[in-house]
């Protein structure tokens, strides 16, 4: 864990094992007070701001994933939490996801809203209209000149915070679709603007590979989805092209359609009762180390990889067989088992380590010609 330490801001409610919510931008941690109401008689959920949008203090530097996971790490060990059910909504969804990703051991159940199942628009004008055209310019900037150009940035995304409220409510549930209660004007009251060190944070979300974190996600998983059904007919079908993709893949993931538009868990079709049962579907269980049966997998082939080794070497030995060609074939198949097992551990999955397996697959193959004969039998022919 980097040796950076943070001001957090957390509402809390309810009691019980602890539940971590964590906000979409531009909202701070009380948007998901409706979660945490109805959570509060087996939990207590933690209503976290964001680093650098509303009361918690931001991220200076470049924002990846396992930074990300350790701003949310720090939180947990400060309050003596081993694991705890991870929330989170858009924004914070990702951060959520990059938690679960590199430190599962501390997540019971990964619940996001909205978020996983597709990457980042890298023209995203549903969040910033026609300023998203500048964003892959911006990007470029930021990565050049720094918190230098986020605190000329910052000025952009400073509200006036004059203008008639219920008007902005009204507005603000006509455009996304909901209706309008007393969450989400608690949320709109509470939204805060971003700070350089906030828009630090969404250009590192900006540049997060989401479908790869998913993809090395070992935690159960609830996606839960907006359709876009009669919303948005552009964003529905690039929901169900990504959709398609990952349905085909075998990893702990449930995904859960949710009628209408991206705020799932204020919309009426949104059930509460799912979430609850979701987050206490692994209460009780060994200490809470949440130990997938991948890693598991992992563990005995790489016992048993130990075990092959140490056979072939004594029957090469006892046999007198010598020669680096011979053994090319052991070893290029032991390789593939290593190369596997280190993109499973490190998150490296992908087009490196099956272009290496191939590779090592084909060379193996071609060295068998120097293996050593085997004895032939006479069985009575």
């Amino acid at each position: 864990m980097l040796s950076t330490t943070y001001e957090y801001f957390a509402e809390k409610v309810g009691a019980g094992e602890p539940v971590i919510f964590l906000p979409a931008g531009g909202f701070s941690g009380n948007e998901g007070l409706n979660i945490a109401e109805y959570l509060q008689v087996d939990f207590e959920t933690h209503m976290i701001d964001l680093p650098g949008i509303g009361r918690s203090s931001g991220i200076s530097g470049k924002v990846t994933s396992i930074v990300l996971a350790d701003w949310v790490k720090e939180y947990m060990d400060r309050r003596e939490m081993k694991n705890a059910v991870v929330i989170g909504h858009s924004l914070g969804g990702a951060v959520a996801l990059s938690f679960a990703r590199h430190y599962p051991e501390r997540v019971r159940t990964l619940i996001l809203l909205d978020q996983g199942h597709k990457p980042f628009p890298k023209v995203p004008t549903s969040e910033f209209g026609i300023f998203a055209y500048a964003f892959p310019f911006l990007n470029v900037g930021v990565r050049l000149f720094g918190e230098h150009l986020l605190k000329r940035l910052a000025t952009f995304f400073k509200g006036s915070g004059e203008g008639d409220f219920d008007r902005q409510v009204t507005n603000f549930c006509e455009h996304v679709n909901i209706e309008e209660t007393r969450y989400v004007r608690t949320a709109l009251r509470s939204q805060t603007d971003f700070s350089a060190r906030g828009l630090n944070l969404m250009f590192g979300y900006y540049n997060l590979d989401i479908p790869g974190l998913l993809n090395n996600i070992t935690v159960p998983t609830h996606v839960y989805y907006a359709t876009f059904a009669d919303l948005d007919d552009r964003e529905r079908r690039k929901t169900e092209h990504h959709l398609k993709k990952l349905r085909n893949r075998s990893f702990p993931v449930t995904w859960h359609a949710v009628e209408g538009g991206h705020f799932v868990h204020w919309n009426e079709n949104f059930s509460l009762e799912d979430i609850k049962q979701n987050a206490m579907f692994r209460r009780g269980e060994g200490g809470g180390n949440n130990v997938s049966g991948l890693t598991i997998l992992s563990i005995i082939m790489t016992a048993a990889l130990i075990v092959s080794i140490l056979i072939t070497v004594s029957k090469r030995r006892k046999k007198g067989a010598g020669g680096i060609k011979s053994a090319l074939t052991s070893i290029c198949f032991y390789l593939i088992t290593v190369t596997n097992l280190v993109a499973y551990w490190f998150g490296l999955m992908g087009i490196v380590s099956w272009v290496l397996t191939v590779l090592l697959l084909l060379t193996g193959a071609y060295f068998t010609k120097y293996l050593p004969e085997g004895k032939e039998y006479d069985y009575g022919r």
